[in-house]
């Protein structure tokens, strides 16, 4: 039987090309690398209402003086700002993705501009290797029954 080892050897630190890898960071694969996550937030009202819910429910009963048959007085108030902290959201979710495909589609037309430039260069480059291919195949058949005839 073998005897455990009192001291566990310390972490290894995993390590890249560049150095340390910090396993908190995401990788990107993408020369757009500036995207970052967008935190949502609620309205301040409803934080306030949610923070301090207790006393706006004390103070509430305490001035209206609500009967038993009233136990559902409150539900239409919060009704309204759970709403209210909803649309809230949407808004923000909306504006964010307006932000995103706006973002987008600024990637996209520096993309698209560089691949018309990379498109229009290799036009050029296989009409110029067209021209020597053809000045070349006039060498070669030169003088064979496969010489094409010049119209002129």
């Amino acid at each position: 039987m073998r005897k455990k080892r009192n001291n566990p050897e310390p972490e290894k630190k995993l390590e890249n090309r560049e150095g340390t890898f910090d396993p908190n960071e995401i990788p990107m694969y993408v020369p757009h690398a500036d995207v970052i996550p967008v935190q949502y937030s609620l309205d301040e009202g409803f934080m306030a209402l949610e923070r301090e819910f207790k006393k706006f429910c004390a103070a509430y009963f305490e001035a209206a003086h609500p009967d038993m048959d009233n136990g559902n007085c409150l539900d239409n108030f919060i009704a309204m700002k759970e709403n209210q902290a909803i649309r809230s959201l949407r808004k923000q979710r909306e504006e964010h993705i307006r932000a995103i495909l706006g973002y987008l589609g600024q990637m996209h037309a520096g993309d698209a501009s560089l691949v018309e430039t990379k498109l229009e260069n290799h036009r050029k480059q296989k009409e110029a290797f067209e021209k020597e291919l053809a000045a070349l195949d006039k060498v070669f058949y030169k003088g064979t029954v496969f010489e094409k005839l010049e119209v002129k």
